[in-house]
């Protein structure tokens, strides 16, 4: 080894004792940081509630939750966790679309300043065993201009027993379900459902349900997921496409963030942020050269029932980007 590489590796290594590598973006604490649901029937729905811990000395800022499964709904309040406290992190788990067997699923939180790596991830585990079939468990569509249908087939596998639905009912009134007569009326087995799905989404990204009553005590709710991304030439769209409440009917207070974004880059020139709700207000919280977050803010006190929307306005457009609402 030459005297100059010598003299070079000696230099990196007091370069590096006095200025060791910047840490890596600061890690979150999850408790618990895995969760084992045991014995689970497929489709069942769980909800976890996960305590979130800002473990350093400065806030952070989660601005996305990534699931390894759309049967996943999550959700963490508040966003901005502050120096040394705490947020909770609310999971809803659809195992309809599950098979049986063992079974698990991530989330991972994320924040602007770390693309690549998660501040935190939940692993939650569960053994599944499987009663009933539906098919197909959940949807997804693209396009969504045109009016849809689709048949839904729930089989009964227990010999002993014949699933009754009550009720039919969906997360949207463009989403509509009625039944059909039973095929095989020998053992009553099969649950036909027929779902028409309307042409009426405004451009962007739906994530609706079907809700299936049934008269059993382990089944009292089937959810089938429907995924809807409407597409459009629509210059300013939002992230979500719909603010959903419905699972803050416990709170007092809940916020909800949404994103702006301009297809051409440029900076929304909002003027004005309003709501068909007393109990919503909104305000800007950052915005930078092609989007603007907005937190939204529900005040359960001052609630009342109907669909509601937030109506952002827009300098030089006519009409206002209007977000739907829904609650429980």
């Amino acid at each position: 080894m030459t005297h100059w590489m010598v003299l070079h590796s000696a230099m990196m290594i007091a370069y590096l004792a006095w200025n060791p590598p910047a840490p890596t973006q600061p890690q979150l604490i999850l408790q618990p940081s895995t969760v084992n649901l045991g014995l689970l029937k497929v489709g069942q729905v769980i909800e976890q509630s996960i305590t979130v811990h800002n473990p350093t000395n400065a806030p952070i800022h989660v601005t996305q939750l990534k699931s390894s499964c759309g049967c996943t709904r999550q959700r963490m309040e508040p966003s901005v966790i502050p120096a040394h406290g705490h947020a909770q992190l609310q999971l809803q788990l659809n195992t309809l679309s599950r098979t049986a067997g063992p079974q698990g699923w991530r989330v991972q939180l994320f924040s602007d300043g770390s693309p690549g790596a998660a501040l935190a991830e939940l692993l939650v585990q569960a053994q599944l065993e499987q009663e009933l079939v539906v098919s197909p468990a959940e949807f997804t569509l693209y396009g969504g201009t045109r009016t849809t249908t689709h048949r839904i087939q729930i089989r009964d596998l227990r010999p002993q027993t014949r699933l009754r639905v009550v009720q039919l009912e969906s997360s949207s009134p463009w989403i509509k379900a009625e039944l059909l007569p039973r095929q095989d009326e020998t053992d009553g087995k099969t649950v036909l459902i027929q779902m028409t799905i309307e042409g009426r989404f405004d451009v962007g990204l739906h994530e609706e349900r079907l809700l299936i009553h049934t008269d059993d005590s382990h089944y009292a709710l089937l959810q089938v997921p429907i995924t809807i991304h409407r597409r459009g030439s629509q210059r300013y769209t939002s992230l979500p496409a719909q603010i959903d409440f419905r699972s803050a009917s416990g709170s007092a207070i809940a916020k909800r963030m949404i994103t702006i974004r301009d297809s051409q880059g440029e900076p929304i020139p909002i003027t004005q942020i309003s709501s068909t709700s007393k109990a919503i207000t909104a305000e800007i919280i950052r915005a930078e050269k092609g989007y603007v977050q907005i937190e939204v803010k529900w005040q359960a006190a001052l609630h009342t029932p109907g669909q509601q929307t937030l109506q952002i306005h827009l300098q030089n457009q006519a009409k206002p980007h209007v977000i739907p609402m829904v609650f429980d």
